[in-house]
């Protein structure tokens, strides 16, 4: 693969997400899905990450203004909550708030209003009693709730606070085989890769490193990737075996091994199945963000005037002024 063929997935994508968007009343405008998807919060959020991944400097462009202008709008002026449209989305209202304060960071925007439903989680008695009530085993217990509380702790600054949160974490971590969540025997790849990079933009380095990257390493599939997708399983796991190894020194090689299967794999994909992404924005977010990781781990494979982006792990983009004044 060269900086072509990365030049060549990078147009197509530009060119696509220029078909999906839409002007839709009042100065505000949005992405749709596909063609039977309209304009939605999840697709809208979507591709601000998406063309932010691959190195664009002028996001948007003439479109910004109305971008934003769509994104505050979805937001309830009484609860301050986001909601996907569920023909687009299932995930949770958490996801929907912590996509959306990214989305505006990555545009220059911020939130309107309060997220005046977070508001009992303020305090740590408050913070407390919320992980307290959810089973985190459980299979109805999701870490995208808990990235919903990732605008407080990056905007906030409240020490006590953020000791609380990462001590929570801690107790949902399996003590044995070192991965989230605690108690089930199976392997949480998504919960894994979310916490890490909670620990990560903290400057901390989550429990049990090396137990993480033996966990990730024996989930690999036969065809290089850890879903169908590739989807989120595959960049979440390529981002563990990127930024944990070279942190810890463990299994440096059979890292990079894993790591060449999967750039295997996905040349493949740009190669000869990348349109079948074009259905979704989601997914195509996840093939963005999974060559962003290769990119940096493979530079001299991939080189790029234009270096394509993957931060996660950097608490500015989830900041907002009007959180910070809560």
């Amino acid at each position: 693969m060269s900086e072509n063929a990365l030049k060549k997935l990078a147009d197509l994508v530009r060119n696509w997400s220029g078909s999906l968007w839409e002007m839709t009343g009042s100065g505000v405008g949005g992405f749709r899905m596909n063609p039977q998807i309209g304009v939605n919060l999840f697709s809208s959020t979507d591709l601000a990450w998406i063309l932010y991944a691959m190195g664009e400097q002028d996001i948007g462009g003439d479109r910004r203004a109305p971008w934003v202008r769509y994104l505050q709008s979805q937001q309830d002026a009484r609860t301050g909550r986001f909601q996907y449209d569920p023909a687009a989305s299932n995930h949770s209202s958490g996801h929907a708030f912590w996509h959306t304060v990214r989305a505006l960071n990555i545009l220059g925007g911020d939130l309107l209003f309060a997220p005046e439903y977070l508001r009992p989680v303020l305090t740590c008695s408050g913070l407390a009693a919320w992980f307290d009530a959810v089973d985190w085993s459980g299979p109805a217990s999701n870490h995208h709730e808990v990235l919903g509380l990732v605008p407080i702790l990056a905007s906030r600054g409240d020490q006590e606070w953020t000791e609380l949160f990462y001590a929570k974490l801690a107790r949902q971590q399996d003590a044995r085989q070192g991965i989230w969540p605690a108690g089930t025997g199976h392997v949480n790849i998504s919960r894994t890769f979310a916490y890490t990079v909670l620990h990560l933009a903290a400057g901390r380095m989550p429990r049990m490193s090396e137990k993480i990257i033996d966990a990730i390493l024996s989930l690999q599939r036969d065809d290089g990737l850890w879903d169908k997708g590739p989807g989120f399983l595959t960049m979440d796991a390529a981002y563990l075996l990127i930024r944990l190894p070279r942190r810890t020194g463990h299994r440096q090689a059979d890292a990079a091994g894993a790591l060449d299967r999967l750039y295997a794999a996905m040349t493949d994909l740009l190669e000869a199945r990348i349109r079948t992404v074009l259905n979704n924005t989601h997914g195509m977010l996840a093939v963005v963000q999974i060559f962003a990781l290769m990119q940096e781990a493979m530079p001299r494979r991939l080189p790029s005037e234009k270096p394509w982006r993957f931060d996660w792990d950097v608490p500015r983009m989830y900041c907002s002024k009007v959180i910070a004044g809560m």
